[in-house]
């Protein structure tokens, strides 16, 4: 019981994260191959988002019960959920043939 607080902090060695060591690059950052990458977590995000956008709008507009308003407004978010679920993928795509004309590998692919 009394090991746990005998720690000799003068003989703990620094220990440095492969992401954040002050040698990285932001290309290291963006393109890692000891972990998830910037780009992999922001597409992630991003296609979450808007599929939860559009689970969002479909909801509203099965409980709109008809009111003009709010059919419209339901329209509106389902259409603006299709088009950000069509620019992340579109956006993923780019990437994967930029990335084959320019030599880098993106998302483990």
């Amino acid at each position: 019981m009394n090991q746990i607080a005998q720690i000799d902090f003068n003989n703990l060695q620094k220990v440095a994260s492969p992401r954040l060591d002050t040698g990285s690059t932001l290309a290291h950052l963006i393109n890692n191959p000891n972990g998830p990458d910037v780009i992999d977590l922001a597409f992630f995000f991003a296609g979450s988002l808007a599929l939860l956008y559009l689970i969002y709008g479909g909801i509203t507009y099965s409980l709109s019960k008809g009111d003009p308003k709010a059919v419209a407004a339901a329209q509106a978010r389902l259409t603006y959920a299709i088009a950000g679920l069509i620019i992340v993928f579109s956006a993923f795509w780019i990437l994967q043939i930029t990335g084959l004309f320019f030599g880098f590998t993106a998302f483990g692919f």
